[in-house]
C-alpha cells in the first residue's frame, strides 16, 4: 500500500492538486475534479512505470519544498492524505 499526501491550492479559476511524496500534479476547475484528475495521474504513472519495467515512481523526485511547507501550515491550503492500492494482473 502506498500512502500519499496531496496539497490542493486554488489558482484563479483552477484547483491544483500536488502530490508531496512525488512531483506529480493535476488541475481542474473544481476541487472534486482536481482530486479525480490527481487519482488518474497517479494510476497512469504506476501503469507507465510498470509498462517500462520500472518500480512505480522510482524516477520521480519529491515535490518542491514549498509545497511541503504549505501542507504543514496550520491554516494553509486544503490537504488530503490517501492510501493508494493498485492491483496489477
Amino acid at each position: 500500500m502506498l500512502h500519499l499526501r496531496i496539497l490542493v491550492l486554488q489558482d484563479g479559476p483552477w484547483w491544483v492538486a500536488q502530490c508531496l511524496e512525488y512531483d506529480l500534479g493535476a488541475e481542474a476547475k473544481s476541487l472534486d475534479d482536481a482530486l479525480y484528475e490527481m487519482e488518474k495521474t497517479i494510476v497512469g504513472q504506476i501503469f507507465f512505470d510498470i509498462k517500462h519495467d520500472r518500480v512505480p515512481f522510482s524516477t520521480l523526485p519529491p515535490a518542491p519544498a514549498r509545497y511541503v511547507e504549505l501542507f504543514h501550515m496550520p491554516q494553509g491550503a486544503p490537504s488530503y492524505e490517501s492510501d493508494v492500492r493498485v492491483a496489477c494482473a
